[in-house]
C-alpha cells in the first residue's frame, strides 16, 4: 500500500513502472504491471506486476519507489512460471469481486483454481481435513492454459479484458 495513503494519476503510475521495469529486466524473462494500473483506473495507491525470472529468484518481493514531490509508492512484484504465468496474471490484475466470481463459475463448471498452481477437475481435488489448503492428488495435472483468454474459454465465458472487471 502506498505509505503516503494518496492516489497517484494513472500516467504517473505508468512512468514509474517503466522505471521499475527497466531497473529489474536484466534478470527477468517477463515482467508485467497488473493491479488497477493494468485495469485502467485513473488514479491508483499502489503498483502491482508479474515477473518470471530467467533464473530461480524469490517468489515475492515488495518495496517503496520514490516518487518526487508525492512520495513513495508501494510496489508489490509477485513471481511467476511460463506454467502458471496467465493465473498468476489474472488474480493480480483483480479485482477481489472478480476474481470471487472466476472462482465460482469454475467450480459450477466442475473445476477448481488454485491460485499459483493451476486450474483442476474437482476430482483431482482432496479437501482438507486438518489443513488450511485444498491438495492435489498424486499424478493429477494442472488442465494447461496459455493465456487468460484461455481460462475464459476453459469456463465457458466471454473474455473480459482488464480495464472491464472492476470500476474504474
Amino acid at each position: 500500500m502506498n505509505t503516503t495513503a494518496t492516489k497517484i494519476p494513472l500516467g504517473r503510475a505508468l512512468i514509474a513502472w517503466q522505471d521499475i521495469r527497466q531497473a529489474i529486466t536484466p534478470d527477468c524473462e517477463r515482467c508485467e504491471v497488473a493491479g488497477s494500473v493494468r485495469r485502467g483506473k485513473h488514479e491508483v495507491k499502489d503498483l502491482m506486476g508479474i515477473i518470471r525470472f530467467a533464473k530461480n529468484g524469490p517468489r515475492y518481493m515488495a518495496f517503496d519507489w520514490l516518487l518526487n514531490p508525492t512520495g513513495p509508492i508501494r510496489v508489490d512484484l509477485f513471481t511467476a512460471t511460463h506454467e502458471n504465468w496467465p493465473l498468476i496474471y489474472m488474480v493480480r490484475t483483480g479485482p477481489s469481486e472478480f476474481n470471487m466470481m472466476i472462482l465460482e463459475r469454475a467450480r459450477k463448471m466442475g473445476y477448481r483454481i488454485l491460485w499459483g498452481k493451476g486450474i483442476y477437475r474437482e476430482e483431482d481435488i482432496i479437501e482438507p481435513v486438518d489443513r488450511e489448503k485444498p491438495m492435489v492428488k498424486t499424478g493429477a495435472m494442472a488442465i494447461p492454459v496459455a493465456s487468460e483468454a484461455d481460462i475464459f474459454t476453459l469456463l465457458d465465458m466471454e473474455y473480459i479484458p482488464p480495464e472491464g472487471r472492476g470500476k474504474t
